[in-house]
């Protein structure tokens, strides 16, 4: 006699027991062995040994794939030994199980930031955000992504979110500040990045960035300028130790000077429309040319600059004692600062006195306000001698018939059809 059909439902139901015998049997696995197991690999990544953390992760994953705490713990080791790939495949793996994981979303928004692809940052700090409303970290990671796009009220709007929450968090305020100041609005900017610096005193890119945004303002006065601008080292601690080096033991003088430029515009940038001539016209039987590129950036200009100077350093990555010690041994006569207290500077390494001669030039219009920098270039026209003399930090070094040479970029084709 066959045996009779159980219902659909009857089966669901029986599907639904298994489903249910199967999470408590994993859950049991967990409690029993997998948390220790975590327990062990926290323990490792905490102590910075990400080895044994990750193959604990691994072995974890291998009885539970959709161990989320893991796979978050497992993702941030991958990201931390460089594998941005694997990160990522792994947050995506977390996703297929919680579709709705927030964290995970953000963390992909963060891997994006990372490898320079800013949309698709965009894109999952706002799914974070749809998903979890009041997710702070996220608003700010997303306004620091716009604010690099250049969409700066977009940017204000979420930083406008986090200060609701954190109100007195300086990197908000400071991030608030850069934005009105891009978008013209130089006093706001101004109050919030003295509120950023005085919530962190030694919040040092904050001061410069107030600095740069003052030179707008005509109500501030160029004694007043001399001042903030003297009072910046102040925000940024060198411990004294690690300031000088000693020039007396060097060789004899070498046949040729050797100059370094250091800059994080060395690519498709104004800066490279004024230095490009210079380096094109060295004497090469004088002078022997270092570059340190602290940017991240890498196009044709980028490309061609590098071919016009004797030895290019990449050094985005670089802190600035040991910028400042590869300067040193490169044992360079005459550094010059091509940014002054513009975007991601490196007035910290002047500070520290490498070379024996500095001098600013080109990138900001003001002092830098540094005992170390010896000389700023500049003419007549921009510095009246000599009432300007005074405002300054440097001695200033006015080059007849204008201090700048532009080349434009050769990669644009000039107008057929006059204007």
């Amino acid at each position: 006699m066959p045996k009779p059909k159980k219902s659909k439902a009857a089966a669901t139901k029986k599907n639904g027991l298994l489903a249910q015998r199967k999470a408590a049997k994993i859950n049991k696995l967990r409690a029993e062995q997998l948390k220790p197991l975590l327990q062990q690999a926290r323990v490792f990544h905490q102590q910075g040994q990400f080895g044994p953390a990750a193959s604990l992760y691994q072995q974890i994953l291998s009885l539970d794939p959709a161990y989320t705490e893991a796979s978050l713990l497992y993702a941030e080791v991958l990201f931390k030994t460089g594998q941005l790939a694997a990160s990522a495949e792994c947050l995506r793996q977390v996703l297929q199980y919680e579709p709705r994981h927030a964290q995970a979303m953000f963390l992909l928004g963060v891997l994006a930031q990372h490898e320079q692809a800013p949309q698709q940052a965009i894109e999952w700090f706002k799914k974070a955000i749809s998903v979890k409303s009041d997710f702070i970290e996220a608003y700010n990671n997303l306004g620091v992504t716009l604010k690099g796009c250049h969409a700066y009220e977009e940017a204000i709007a979420c930083f406008e979110q986090v200060r609701q929450v954190a109100p007195t968090q300086p990197f908000v305020l400071a991030n608030l500040g850069e934005c009105l100041k891009e978008t013209g609005r130089m006093q706001e900017a101004v109050d919030y990045l003295r509120q950023a610096v005085a919530q962190q005193p030694d919040f040092a890119a904050a001061w410069s960035n107030l600095l740069l945004a003052q030179n707008y303002l005509d109500a501030v006065t160029p004694a007043q300028h001399l001042a903030d601008h003297q009072s910046w080292i102040s925000h940024c601690p060198i411990p004294l130790a690690e300031k000088q080096f000693d020039f007396s033991q060097r060789a004899p003088k070498k046949k040729r000077l050797r100059i370094g430029y250091v800059s994080p515009d060395l690519h498709t940038h104004s800066v490279s429309y004024f230095i490009e001539p210079l380096w094109r016209h060295h004497d090469k039987s004088r002078f022997e040319v270092y570059a340190y590129y602290s940017g991240r950036k890498h196009d044709l200009t980028n490309q061609r600059l590098r071919s016009l100077v004797d030895v290019w350093r990449d050094v985005p990555n670089a802190s600035d004692q040991a910028l400042a010690r590869q300067i040193y041994c490169d044992e360079i006569d005459l550094l010059v600062d091509l940014s002054g207290h513009m975007a991601d500077h490196r007035l910290a390494v002047f500070a520290r006195k490498p070379a024996p001669v500095q001098l600013s030039w080109l990138g900001y219009p003001n002092t830098t306000g540094l005992q170390e920098m010896d000389w700023r270039i500049t003419d007549a026209v921009a510095d009246p001698s000599p009432e300007s003399d005074r405002y300054h930090s440097e001695k200033l070094l006015r080059l007849p018939g204008g201090f700048l040479c532009y080349a434009g970029n050769p990669s644009i084709a000039a107008n057929a059809v006059a204007p």
